[in-house]
């Protein structure tokens, strides 16, 4: 489900709107004698003050279904646990009804949810059979008779469903009939969740305001801003509209001057603005490839900020992250596996409002790659991608001053002239199950050099000199050499040619030659093994 679909809250009518509204107001409040009551604006179905929310267009991508089993990253268990009957068997397999449910803000799957099987057509009386859905979100009702049924998704907090009736009652619901030879009916549910808005009026001095009407407005399918109820603020200058549905919400008040109003949420939208200055809708949002490393940043929402300031919160699994309050966030070791969520302040104006995002995808384990060997035309270089989540698959593209070098996929990379006075850079990326593709850049390395692959001429014979010939390298490479003795260095040998001592009879010798030049790779090549008769 889009993101655009849950905050849109698309009702049939104003009076279906008007029927989730709370029927009664709070108790009797202290009488605030700085400034006199004012009396209780009008109903009406559009206020003047608030112009339309702007429309959100982000869509959330995790696959349906699929976030509860990557919240500990046990995939294994989580299938497991939707593998539960009565007679211990697959309810795939069975006749039976199992399922997943998720909740539609997050794509988590949620635990706790109670879910009821009942006969179709059945006015009353016990279900037939009831499950609870475990910690990934998933139940099993066991084997149950052949017959037709309904099945009823309750949980607190949540909106009450029938399985593909989506917050409806039972009469729209869509029959499961189950065979006495199985297989069982897989039945999922998405569910919305019920939110508060709440929030303080104080003065200008941060005195609170009591018995003042605070209106709560709804953004209707018809265009308007409905009227969803007005409540007075008690002697805390609080006040609260709860059993709210998912949709986009304005909160309004005829406020003394300097008066400050707060409203904040969890699981709606609330428009940010001061009186007919619309800023924006505040609905926060997680943006970031899913692994720590990486830079998270806050989307605050839809429409015009200019005359706006934010303030933000990071969360780790819903618990406050210290001195984490910028508008970006880089995850690290703490925070793998966990889910982030924001909190976003907007303040325009007098008005405070604040909403916190959904949970972000757990945090993956991934790696900056690193370019391992020689940097120079001819050699071979490998992407060392590091750690990676396991059962992540990952993939390779090479590039050549930030162009993606054409069929440069693979592990290991043979660098050729095109690639000559260039700087390399390899991207791995991985994917864990359905999780979004994680993608990771290697730095740079400095420009690829052309290198020669020395040569050793001369006499192998005891007191002879040999003479090393470096081959041709990219011009201006400032050279250096190094004799070696059955691969390793003899002291002082140093120069372009050497004289066979006794040391070296029955030996190999060869040189290595390193040239160095500014922006370029310090590359060193060996010549191939002199064998000196003993």
């Amino acid at each position: 489900m889009s993101r655009s679909t849950r905050l849109a809250c698309v009702f049939a009518s104003t009076l279906l709107a008007f029927s989730f509204a709370v029927g009664s107001t709070l108790p009797a409040q202290a009488e605030d004698t700085t400034d006199p009551r004012p009396t209780r604006p009008a109903a009406s179905s559009a206020s003047p003050q608030l112009a339309a929310p702007p429309v959100d267009h982000r869509v959330r991508t995790r696959p349906v279904g699929a976030a509860s089993e990557h919240r500990s990253l046990d995939a294994s268990r989580a299938v497991q646990s939707s593998r539960v009957s009565a007679t211990a068997d697959d309810p795939a397999t069975e006749p039976s009804v199992y399922g997943h449910a998720w909740e539609t803000y997050s794509g988590d799957g949620v635990e706790g949810i109670t879910v009821r099987l009942w006969h179709s057509g059945s006015s009353g009386g016990d279900p037939v059979a009831t499950a609870v859905t475990d910690a990934y979100g998933y139940y099993s009702l066991g084997v149950v008779p052949a017959g037709d049924y309904l099945l009823e998704f309750t949980g607190e907090g949540f909106i009450d469903q029938w399985w593909k009736n989506h917050n409806s009652g039972s009469w729209g619901a869509t029959v499961i009939t189950v065979t006495a030879d199985g297989p069982g009916v897989e039945a999922d549910a998405e569910l919305d969740h019920l939110d508060t808005v709440s929030g303080t009026l104080t003065s200008s001095k941060g005195k609170p305001l009591a018995g003042r009407w605070i209106t709560l407005f709804i953004w209707m399918d018809a265009g308007y801003w409905g009227e969803l109820e007005s409540f007075t603020t008690d002697s805390a200058g609080r006040f609260s509209f709860p059993e709210l549905r998912p949709g986009s919400y304005a909160v309004d008040s005829e406020m003394p001057k300097g008066a400050r109003l707060k409203a904040e949420a969890h699981y709606v939208s609330l428009l940010s603005f001061s009186g007919s200055k619309n800023a924006g809708l505040l609905s926060p949002w997680v943006l970031g490839s899913p692994s720590i490393g990486l830079e998270q940043k806050a989307d605050v929402g839809p429409g015009k900020w200019k005359k706006a300031s934010f303030s933000y919160q990071w969360l780790r699994d819903g618990v406050t992250i210290p001195k984490a309050t910028k508008k970006t966030y880089t995850p690290g070791s703490a925070d793998l596996h966990a889910q982030l969520q924001v909190r976003v302040t907007s303040h325009v104006g007098n008005y405070w409002v604040t909403a916190t995002s959904p949970t972000s995808w757990p945090l993956l384990r991934s790696s900056v790659p690193q370019i391992r060997g020689t940097v120079a035309v001819g050699s071979e270089v490998t992407a060392d991608a590091g750690a990676w989540e396991s059962a992540s698959v990952p993939s390779y593209q090479w590039y050549a001053d930030g162009k993606a070098i054409v069929d440069a996929t693979a592990q290991t990379f043979t660098l050729t002239t095109a690639q000559k006075g260039k700087r390399l850079t390899v991207k791995v990326s991985g994917q864990y199950l359905n999780f979004p593709v994680i993608s990771r850049t290697s730095s740079a390395t400095a420009k690829v050099a052309t290198a020669g692959t020395p040569t050793v001429s001369g006499s192998a014979v005891v007191g002879s000199t040999l003479k090393a010939t470096p081959g041709t390298w990219t011009k201006k490479t400032k050279l250096s050499y190094q004799w070696l003795r059955d691969g390793a260095v003899i002291r002082k040998a140093t120069k372009s040619s050497y004289k066979l001592t006794a040391a070296d009879a029955g030996t190999q010798i060869s040189v290595r030659v390193t040239g160095k030049l500014s922006g370029y790779a310090t590359v060193s090549m060996v010549s191939a093994p002199l064998a000196i008769p003993a």
